[in-house]
């Protein structure tokens, strides 16, 4: 884990426990608790399932939760919570010098079981639209940061499953998507782990960006293509004896410059992203295909780097649909 993630996972657990207790303080004040005691309260377990939440049951620890019965799941979550809201209370006993309460405290928590359960689903519900939308994509449209076009200057990275078709005519409809969505998962966490947002899924793949300063600073782009390429191709045994075929990884298009991005759609709202940079990286990802290349770079994006460290090779000028000069990108060999 980077320390750049690190700090997107402590402060999305942070906004979500004071949300938390934003919600629920009013609830337990009108059930007789104590203001103070009850904010504190709530904090702390909001903290402490957050923490569980992102470092356990959404890290490779916690998959058999998250592949299990959706019942499964629910269930683990369940019983998560009800420990942690234990220890919580213990916690805030504790801090509050009253540790002698813990007992008819915790017997207290056990009667209000329905509040607990109402605050364990908002708190998912909080971490989970985050870890949908995005953290600034939330924070943005709920601020209107986008309710107009915004011209910005981003970096963009297409990628691919390489033949997704044949690995669904080999495996069938399910198996195969199921297979496609694994992959998906890993490039997913390297793109969250190099301070990427998930702009759009594609079916058999999706589409990153990153705010052009964060892409370019310390490598972090570099670093998202090198670490997802690997990830897939170490993770290949492990595919093969779970799916039983061989997979061909995936391919990656970046590119990188000025932008558009604004609110789209009216009862369900998203952010669009318009402009030659996403056109390029699109481009650039199909001509891997064409080049036997696995990663394309723009140049402009490899020019405002440090590139020391990576292996790059020049490649030819490609054509782009729309624009009118060549683009010329390196192949990054991971």
């Amino acid at each position: 884990m980077t320390p750049r993630s690190l700090r997107r996972k402590l402060l999305k657990i942070v906004v979500s426990a004071i949300i938390l207790a934003a919600i629920g303080t009013p609830l337990f004040v009108l059930r007789g608790a104590d203001q103070e005691r009850a904010l504190t309260g709530l904090l702390i377990f909001g903290i402490a399932l957050g923490s569980i939440e992102e470092f356990y049951l959404r890290s490779p620890r916690g998959a058999w939760i998250r592949e299990g019965h959706p019942l499964l799941a629910i269930s683990a979550t369940f019983v998560f919570a009800i420990l942690t809201a234990c220890a919580a209370v213990i916690v805030n006993l504790a801090l509050w010098g009253e540790l002698e309460l813990s007992g008819p405290m915790i017997h207290a928590l056990f009667r209000h079981l329905p509040l607990v359960a109402l605050m364990v689903a908002t708190l998912a519900i909080v971490l989970r639209v985050i870890g949908f939308v995005g953290g600034r994509t939330l924070f943005h449209l709920l601020t209107g940061r986008y309710h107009r076009p915004v011209a910005e200057k981003q970096v963009l990275a297409f990628i691919d499953i390489r033949n997704s078709t044949s690995l669904v005519e080999d495996l069938g409809a399910l198996r195969g998507k199921e297979a496609i969505s694994h992959v998906v998962t890993l490039v997913s966490r390297s793109v969250i782990e190099h301070g990427g947002d998930i702009y759009l899924y594609t079916g058999d793949g999706m589409i990153a960006n990153w705010d052009w300063k964060a892409a370019t600073r310390g490598q972090a782009i570099l670093e998202f293509a090198r670490d997802a390429l690997r990830a897939v191709r170490d993770d290949e045994p492990y595919r093969l004896k779970k799916f039983g075929v061989a997979m061909d990884g995936i391919r990656i298009g970046i590119a990188g410059g000025d932008v558009v991005v604004s609110e789209q759609g009216d009862i369900r709202r998203a952010i669009g992203i318009w402009g030659d940079a996403i056109n390029v990286a699109s481009r650039l990802e199909q001509a891997g295909k064409e080049l036997r290349e696995d990663c394309l770079i723009a140049q402009p994006v490899l020019n405002a780097m440090d590139i020391k460290g990576f292996e790059l090779v020049t490649m030819p000028p490609i054509a782009v649909r729309g624009i009118r000069e060549p683009v010329l990108a390196c192949a990054l060999r991971a």
